[in-house]
């Protein structure tokens, strides 16, 4: 299965990812879904530092809830950023050298805070464990159901309602 690999808790399936499944920053974590606090078993997903610690225990049991949670609590966190108006490349030549380093500096902390906003962590979550992706994803799919499934670790047997 593509993206998806064992771990060395028994009970969690690892779903391997470079980027952040929240915001697409690198993954330097890994978020555990449903939470260690909720259940032993689930799943690993690639994570940033700032979305897992973010995630906590939120919607424990519905990641396209808890997605839309941390990226709310993102863009408040980025507001600012995102709120910038863009500069316009004349306004840039009436700055001095030192103003001029800082707004540059300040347009790259922009552009970041923009790229995760747009982020789509579904396409992502699909592009790299479509068969983890359809278990997670699914609105109807209700979690603690499926992780009491003796084999709830086969993911091709899955079969969305």
């Amino acid at each position: 299965m593509r993206g998806l690999k064992a771990t060395s808790c028994q009970d969690r399936v690892r779903v391997s990812g470079a980027s952040c499944v929240y915001c697409g920053n690198p993954a330097t974590t890994e978020d555990h879904f449903p939470p260690r606090c909720r259940s032993k078993k689930g799943f690993l997903l690639p994570a940033c530092r700032s979305c897992n610690s973010t995630a906590g225990a939120a919607y424990p049991y519905h990641l396209p809830a808890r997605i839309r949670y941390v990226q709310r609590k993102m863009a408040h966190r980025l507001r600012s950023e995102l709120e910038t108006p863009d500069w316009a490349e004349d306004e840039f030549d009436e700055l001095g050298d030192g103003l001029r380093r800082e707004v540059e500096r300040w347009q790259k902390l922009v552009s970041n805070a923009k790229r995760r906003n747009a982020w789509s962590a579904v396409a992502y979550l699909q592009s790299i464990a479509p068969e983890a992706a359809s278990v997670l994803l699914d609105a109807e799919c209700d979690i603690t159901t499926w992780l009491a499934r003796p084999n709830w670790k086969s993911l091709e047997s899955y079969e969305p309602a």
